[in-house]
């Protein structure tokens, strides 16, 4: 649990002993002094499921210095530049490469957080930096990129700055995810723990467990308590100790996450030294929450049994996603002529309308193709002692189509039989065939019998033995269906 999955020897003890468990330190220690053991030759015992280059430099190069927490610039020197998986020794404009530096401002991805963007910059390149990755267990950050100008080679020295946009943003949204998450778990209970998150510079996603979709006033009162910790300028500090010490302190780890001796912790403190948030957490961060400016939730959804998931913004985006909500109330208000907050129950009133007028269209479609299919009473054919309709109907719904063949088929007694095919779309065909009870005791089967008609047309369908109705792709071939309905019902009937 601990070394794979980073689950705290405190937490598993005191499960433990909630179960009347005992936990064997002694062969804890034992197993643990194997994965340090194991950690110290990383560089030599290279992981299989690295790719070669990657393998390559966890041998041969040294840990990767981040300095990103405190710089957003910082003097490099290139150790290694891979092209198309392979080491090279320099790279020229216009190709995209992947580099290593001895020291990085950097943040490379990871607890969620997207890694930086920026440039690195000498007197004969600039390479644009689009994505940072962790490899070799964490130990060297892999900057992606394209040479946008010059050439760039092993041994030189860069200065490597970071977007300060892209980070402020990133720094915006990772604390705002500290603090939804407590302000879920006041809201919803202490249950609750987060399941994964992103945290990207222009929004967040935060995936927790509970078992039911929130309403609307626990949305409403999850974002009433982050803006107020927001607005309270609550001081954000990072302190370095024991995972013992932290976990006393009551700091939440995240299930999954791996976990050294001593970890980082990222807390929110009021102003009165109490504490907000507090959380496990290798992240960038504000200093002060005001910097956050407010938060907003986008949406809640279920992503799977017992799993919800929030969406967010925060910062600068929380202005832009309320511009553009309020510039559809403001369009709404203009085009239905009315104050703003009239519109919820104006548009429920013409949805109810429209509603009702989908009811009455619905109810003179069905009486038009009553009054069509009236009209085919005369075009009924006697085949071996039984009444037939086989016809197709211009312009007509699935659902109006089988009440239409219904009725005909009703109106014209038990020994009768109708089939209609008529054109969706274009490339959209319904098919309808309704059996008297007659048939039924010769055992013709409509439900068998409209879904051989349909494969003419491209498609297949089924349903009871009296009234059964089928779909196909192909108009073209509905006079077709319609004389193979005929001969089929000829020889089925005898």
């Amino acid at each position: 649990l601990y070394d794979t999955y980073g689950f705290p020897l405190e937490i598993t003890q005191e499960l433990a002993a909630e179960k009347g468990i005992d936990v064997d330190l002694e062969g804890f220690e034992r197993a643990m002094e194997d994965a340090r053991t194991l950690s110290r030759s990383a560089h030599e015992a290279v992981d299989m499921t690295l790719n070669d280059y990657e393998g390559t430099l966890a041998k041969t190069l040294p840990s990767t210095e981040f300095c990103g927490y405190t710089d957003l610039d910082a003097e490099s020197e290139v150790l290694s530049v891979i092209k198309d998986k392979e080491q090279v020794s320099s790279s020229q404009e216009g190709e995209k490469i992947k580099l290593v530096l001895d020291r990085t401002p950097f943040y490379a991805e990871s607890g969620g957080q997207v890694g930086d963007r920026g440039v690195l910059v000498s007197d004969n390149c600039k390479v644009n930096v689009v994505d940072v990755q962790k490899v070799a267990g964490g130990l060297l950050y892999l900057h992606e990129g394209i040479v946008e100008e010059g050439s760039l080679a092993v041994g030189d020295r860069v200065s490597a700055q970071v977007d300060k946009k892209f980070r402020d943003g990133c720094k915006i949204h990772h604390t705002s995810t500290h603090l939804l998450q407590t302000a879920l778990k006041s809201v919803l209970g202490d249950d609750v723990c987060q399941a994964g998150s992103i945290v990207k510079p222009d929004t967040l996603r935060f995936d927790f467990n509970y078992p039911e979709a929130m309403t609307g006033a626990q949305i409403k009162e999850v974002e009433r308590l982050v803006n107020s910790w927001v607005a309270g300028n609550n001081e954000t500090v990072v302190d370095e100790m024991p995972i013992a010490e932290a976990k006393a302190k009551g700091a939440t780890a995240m299930f999954g996450e791996k976990y050294g001796d001593v970890v980082r912790v990222v807390s929110v403190m009021s102003e009165q030294g109490e504490s907000v948030s507090m959380e496990l957490c290798g992240g960038t961060h504000v200093e002060r929450t005001q910097e956050i400016r407010g938060l907003k939730v986008v949406s809640e959804s279920g992503i799977a049994s017992g799993i919800r998931r929030i969406e967010a913004v925060a910062g600068d985006q929380v202005i832009d996603y309320l511009g553009a909500a309020d510039d559809i109330v403001k369009s709404l208000s203009s085009q239905l002529k009315i104050k703003r907050e009239e519109i919820v129950p104006r548009i429920s009133t013409l949805m109810n309308d429209l509603k009702v007028s989908q009811g009455m269209v619905s109810k003179l479609k069905e009486e038009l193709a009553v009054a069509k299919t009236a009209a085919l009473a005369g075009k009924v054919v006697s085949i071996n002692g039984f009444k037939a309709v086989f016809e197709s109907i211009d312009d007509m719904d699935s659902k109006v189509l089988s009440a239409a063949a219904q009725q005909l088929q009703s109106s014209l007694g038990e020994d009768a039989a109708v089939v209609l095919v008529t054109k969706v779309s274009d490339k959209k065909v319904s098919l309808v065939a309704a059996f008297g009870a007659d048939l039924l005791e010769r055992k013709m089967h409509a439900g068998k019998f409209v879904s051989s008609v349909a494969e003419v047309c491209g498609g297949k369908g089924g349903g009871r033995p009296n009234l059964a109705q089928a779909g196909g792709t192909d108009p073209s071939k509905i006079e077709e269906a319609v004389r193979y309905a005929e001969t089929q019902f000829k020889e089925l009937s005898q």
